[in-house]
């Protein structure tokens, strides 16, 4: 994004007054609309985790589990449930102390501070969602201290305001990483952050559910083909639907509206996960589906296969 671009973004923000400064606020980030499926048991821990009784503070949580299980989605599907608004912090290896908190930006001859969606999120009172917080540097993170102890503050050193989380504000993070083999992160963020939930793959039962949401055309044969096909292999929900949904418009790119063929489906399945996948569970598809991988570059005419 161009420079003049970002800048115009900025001065559109939101301003408010704080400690005599002038501070900018990021929007909320927009929820994508498809519903959650499933992770009833993760639901109901989060839920009693953020939850405020008897005087009991909500705690912050963490989810973790392998990329593409469906992390995200759970925290949608959270924010939704409470009618809050989310903000979203993208941990990376260049993150900044101020980037957590607030940062200063020049524009115009002069500089403004823009708030982090940390930052908005605990004068709103809205969740903030710390994702591949793994991935930040453990000096970017110093600033969670105040926030995920009893104290509920953030202070940014560089704009010189320290300010105190709403009532309704709540946390939690999720991490890429395998924490039955421990985690990575520091070990204030590690305390803070608990409890901890570990994220896996759906069963074939719930899969098969979200994916029948993906196909607007044909989605119980669609469905059915790719069940068959990947039986035996471990994929994600994030992969498995981008398997199906590239399939089937690659299907439709060579066949029009032409009727439903199984072998023309799994040619364009097998395509798909041929690129995604350079590990064991190749080895293991081809030798489940012998004969289809070499089949993948030939066209294929079986009238007897369509279902009409």
């Amino acid at each position: 994004m161009e420079r003049i671009e970002i800048l115009a973004q900025i001065q559109d923000l939101e301003k408010i007054e704080i400690a005599g400064k002038i501070v900018r606020l990021p929007y909320p980030d927009e929820i994508p609309e498809f519903p959650l499926i499933g992770r009833e048991d993760i639901i109901e821990l989060a839920l009693a985790a953020w939850s405020t009784i008897e005087g009991i503070r909500a705690h912050p949580f963490r989810l973790w589990g392998r990329p593409g299980v469906g992390k995200n989605s759970i925290i949608y599907g959270l924010t939704r449930i409470l009618n809050k608004e989310l903000y979203i912090i993208n941990g990376h290896d260049e993150l900044r102390a101020e980037d957590v908190a607030c940062n200063v930006v020049p524009i115009k001859n002069k500089f403004e501070y823009v708030a982090s969606p940390l930052f908005t999120a605990m004068l709103k009172g809205g969740i903030c969602l710390f994702d591949e917080i793994e991935k930040a540097p453990p000096r970017s993170l110093v600033p969670l201290g105040s926030v995920l102890d009893e104290r509920r503050t953030l202070t940014s050193v560089l704009a010189g305001i320290r300010i105190k989380a709403h009532p309704e504000f709540l946390f939690c993070a999720a991490s890429n990483e395998d924490e039955d083999e421990g985690t990575s992160l520091p070990p204030f963020i590690d305390e803070r952050t608990r409890p901890s939930f570990g994220v896996g793959n759906l069963p074939m039962s719930l899969l098969r559910e979200i994916l029948m949401t993906k196909i607007p055309s044909h989605a119980e044969q669609w469905i059915q083909t790719f069940m068959g096909m990947f039986k035996d292999i471990e994929l994600s929900t994030r992969r498995s639907i981008e398997i199906l949904e590239n399939a089937h418009k690659l299907y439709k790119r060579r066949n029009g509206t032409a009727l439903f063929n199984r072998v023309l489906a799994e040619q364009c399945m097998n395509t798909f996960f041929r690129h995604g996948h350079h590990d064991n569970k190749m080895e293991l598809f081809e030798k489940t589906h012998e004969g289809l991988t070499n089949a993948d570059s030939k066209i294929f005419t079986f009238a007897e296969e369509t279902i009409h």
